[in-house]
């Protein structure tokens, strides 16, 4: 998946107030290092696959907890 995805990805987070910068969406959802991001946007290469499977294992969790506690 592309780049841009997961900048859409990190976008959302951060406007629902799940993340509050970059680096915590790095290390927390897509499990890498606080510029994982960084060296990706300055390399030109697209996100690993473990880095998109970890985030869609936490966008998995988010959704169930959301839809648990309505």
């Amino acid at each position: 998946m592309s780049m841009s995805a997961l900048m859409e990805v990190r976008d959302q987070l951060i406007k629902a107030g799940v993340i509050r910068s970059e680096c915590e969406f790095s290390e927390q959802w897509l499990g890498k290092s606080e510029c994982y991001v960084r060296v990706l946007r300055y390399s030109g290469c697209e996100p690993s696959a473990d880095a998109w499977a970890n985030c869609a294992a936490k966008l998995g969790a988010l959704t169930k907890h959301l839809s648990d506690s309505s």
